[in-house]
């Protein structure tokens, strides 16, 4: 009967969140794991709670979260139920191969094809929708830029984007509980979220044959968004 009890929780969920969606402005902060994803629903959630009342969470802890005027709720998976019933869809993607390598640091999840794939198909469905897009790497060099963006989507005037990125620099890690896999449930930053923000970094931490596998199949959406394919080719056997 678990199934059963699956299906009552997803449509009570559905009929909480639509209802939410009634009378609410929902902005959902979508983003691949491991690409700044955490960094972009925090800028957006200081942006707007410095203009108005304001909620914000992690879409598991949606039965907890305040309904307020603006509810902006932090999700990964694609979800076309979501999708349709948000007001803005911010989105944020990375080097497919650096985001599987920091997950691998960060979680311990194990990097493969499927995983890469299921990635991808989110980044294509989130970014036909999505209201703004944040590519990780331009974040990286100038963060300032990218809340400045930010905030003309949101519509939100008045903006010092450094002020922002100084807010978002003094972030940390404050649990409510100790457990494994607890994270902070304001920021939802996890302890030492940060693994290695440099592009390129998933040397050593991708195997070889996984990495071509990458490359070979990724090759369009790599080459589509500017990531240079760097490894060399495997030697005929």
């Amino acid at each position: 009967m678990s199934w059963l009890h699956e299906l009552f929780n997803r449509h009570r969920f559905r009929l909480s969140f639509w209802r939410a969606a009634r009378r609410s402005t929902i902005i959902l902060s979508a983003g691949m794991p491991r690409s700044g994803s955490t960094w972009l629903f925090n800028a957006a959630r200081l942006l707007l709670q410095a203009h108005g009342d304001t909620s914000s969470g992690w879409i598991g802890d949606w039965a907890s979260l305040p309904r307020k005027p603006v509810m902006l709720i932090k999700v990964h998976d694609y979800d076309p139920f979501l999708a349709r019933h948000a007001r803005v869809i911010l989105y944020s993607y990375r080097d497919i191969r650096d985001a599987l390598a920091s997950s691998k640091r960060m979680f311990h999840t194990e990097p493969t094809l499927a995983l890469a794939r299921h990635w991808l198909d989110c980044d294509r469905r989130w970014r036909e929708q999505a209201t703004f897009t944040l590519r990780y790497e331009s974040m990286m060099v100038d963060p300032s830029r990218s809340i400045a963006a930010l905030a003309r989507t949101l519509h939100l005037p008045g903006v010092d984007p450094k002020q922002v990125h100084r807010q978002l620099a003094q972030l940390d890690y404050r649990p409510d509980r100790t457990e494994p896999g607890t994270y902070d449930h304001k920021t939802l930053l996890h302890p030492n979220h940060i693994t290695d923000g440099r592009h390129g970094a998933w040397v050593g931490w991708l195997n070889p044959t996984l990495l071509h596998q990458l490359e070979d199949e990724c090759a369009d959406w790599l080459a589509d968004n500017g990531y240079p394919i760097e490894s060399p080719a495997p030697l005929a056997v």
